[in-house]
């Protein structure tokens, strides 16, 4: 309901701007005369000016550069004399931790999601704010070298009040002089889109000996993308980032990594799925060079669900093994984005993957992989969500050799592996198959069930004896249902057990769906042509994943700065 709801808000406001536009249309009829005397003015003059040679700027007359500087950050606003006066004033704000914790966080019911009044959209767009923030800081922080990173929001005043220039300028940020700018990142993002450096509107500089991150920012031309507009509050973050670990140059050994994910084809641009990862991976090295990675991963919020992994591979997806999943108090598995948690996408906690050398890229030092976030993919169905996967790039930094580290200390498999595959068994009906296969199916989930109730709500942990217990359990299941064979009445594709409409955990299914509702309008596209095109993680920005309602509570927003910027122009 809220994405249809919502287009409605939107046409308030245009047709609230027509009616203005109507009380308007006499007053301007009035000054058509005196409007087009003048005009025949400024058009003799503009032809003086060329025949004298006075050079005309696209803004109608001859301009001299202004600037205008912050003197506690060095920041520096340069533009026309038609675009800003050089009386402005430039406020910048330091988005730190405590920046982020002292802006409102609102908890929305479900019915204020599907049914939102004016103050809920106001409650959306101020959710979506801090999460931007702190998406900027985060993805800085964990990718910066010693700490090399600054990001801050920059605005201007004009008289007291929050002013954006009209058309184009430049910011200039300094760039501190210990920073390597071979090594320099840079990133813009706000309320509607995110821009990584390099890009076209992007530029290092050196001024008098001084290297400046160059921004050309448009101004009113297109507001959403300004950086000097507040009410999209587009955070700029810049920093010197780590070395990427070359892998190929590891020798045999236990190593504790950083890993992170970046969007495919950019050398330091991250990605929503590095978001999901834990800070501390294990990479093993082995004698004959093959390489493991054992990594951990945690929800994080978007929008207004939490999201997670659902799962990933470097090559296939035989590479990985799952290790531990998100369980309810009960024990049981929970929803990921309305997928069926023991047949379809639970939510990941740790895995251990194989990384081919295939996927290796020697000069970035980077492995070519896929991901299944399945909040990207609600309202799919499960195989064709399976079937598209996204593309990231698996990197590492500051891999530290563990010397004498015994492997059996990273935990493995944990009790919700054992938990999966019983709840999957169970959910076959005797009937459907064989009776000698069907047996062996019974014999295999009887066995797990009874070590799982040894358990006593208990998990593995670091112990191996446990883990391998459950892991050998859980394959003596999943083993048995892949032997089923059919019975007389029916087959296994007959079998098709109704999905329950709620899972435990899935309380933000249905927003996680109105969310991705856009992403849907793909899905009449054949699974051929999707492969031919395949996603990357350049669908991953957070601006994606705020979803229809907060881009079009954004969009009653520009219709809004219009209205007022026609009133005040009159």
């Amino acid at each position: 309901m809220k994405s249809a709801l919502l287009p409605f808000y939107i046409y308030a406001e245009i047709q609230i701007n027509l009616r203005g536009e109507v009380m308007n249309t006499i007053h301007r009829k009035r000054k058509n005369i005196y409007c087009k005397k003048v005009l025949s003015f400024v058009i003799v003059f503009a032809m003086v000016l060329s025949v004298l040679g006075i050079k005309n700027t696209e803004h109608s007359y001859a301009q001299n550069t202004v600037q205008i500087k912050d003197a506690k950050t060095g920041i520096i606003y340069e533009s026309d004399s038609g675009n800003i006066t050089g009386k402005e004033v430039l406020e910048v704000t330091d988005v730190n931790p405590a920046y982020i914790n002292s802006l409102p966080s609102y908890k929305l019911t479900d019915d204020q999601l599907n049914n939102p009044s004016a103050e809920d959209m106001k409650k959306i767009l101020a959710n979506g704010r801090k999460q931007i923030s702190e998406y900027v800081h985060n993805e800085f922080a964990k990718a910066a070298s010693d700490g090399k990173y600054k990001v801050f929001m920059v605005h201007m005043k004009r008289d007291g009040k929050y002013f954006t220039p009209a058309h184009k300028g430049k910011l200039l940020i300094p760039i501190p002089e210990s920073w390597d700018t071979s090594k320099f990142h840079a990133k813009i993002s706000g309320l509607h889109e995110g821009v990584d450096y390099p890009d076209s509107i992007m530029n290092i500089v050196n001024r008098g000996g001084q290297s400046y991150f160059e921004i050309k920012d448009p101004g009113m031309e297109d507001s959403e993308s300004s950086c000097l507009h507040k009410e999209y509050h587009n955070n700029i973050g810049i920093g010197e980032v780590k070395r990427k670990v070359d892998v190929s140059k590891l020798t045999e050994g236990v190593y504790e990594v950083e890993p992170d994910f970046i969007k495919s084809g950019t050398e330091n641009t991250g990605s929503m799925a590095g978001r999901t990862l834990d800070r501390k991976g294990y990479l093993v090295v082995k004698k004959d060079g093959s390489k493991e990675v054992y990594l951990g991963f945690k929800s994080i919020r978007v929008g207004e669900i939490d999201a997670h992994m659902g799962t990933l591979w470097n090559k296939t997806d035989a590479d990985v093994t799952h290790f531990d999943f998100v369980t309810d108090k009960k024990g049981a598995l929970v929803s990921n984005a309305g997928f069926e948690p023991n047949t379809e996408f639970a939510c990941l906690k740790s895995a251990k993957i194989k990384l081919s050398e295939d996927t290796y890229d020697k000069e970035s030092f980077k492995y070519r992989f896929k991901v299944n976030p399945p909040a990207m993919s609600a309202g799919q169905p499960f195989k064709q969500a399976y079937d598209t996967p996204l593309d990231a790039d698996l990197v590492f930094y500051n891999a530290k050799k563990l010397d004498n580290f015994d492997v059996n200390k990273i935990p493995t498999h944990q009790k919700s592996v054992l938990r999966r595959s019983i709840d999957k068994a169970k959910r076959l009906d005797s009937s459907h198959y064989s009776k000698e296969t069907y047996d062996k199916l019974a014999s295999a989930l009887a066995d797990g069930e009874k070590y799982y109730d040894q358990l006593d709500g208990k998990d593995a942990g670091t112990n191996q004896e446990i883990s391998s217990a459950i892991a050998k359990k859980s394959e003596a299941i999943e083993a048995a249902i892949k032997a089923l064979k059919p019975g007389e009445a029916k087959t296994p594709e007959e079998l098709n057990p109704k999905k329950p409409e709620k899972q435990p955990g899935s309380k933000n299914i249905q927003n996680a769906k109105k969310m991705n509702k856009s992403q849907n309008k793909n899905s009449s596209k054949s699974p051929k042509d999707k492969k031919q095109q395949p996603k990357t993680g350049d669908n991953m920005d957070l601006a994606l994943y705020l979803g229809l309602a907060l881009l079009s509570a954004s969009t009653v927003l520009v219709v809004r700065n219009r209205k007022k910027r026609e009133n005040n122009s009159k």
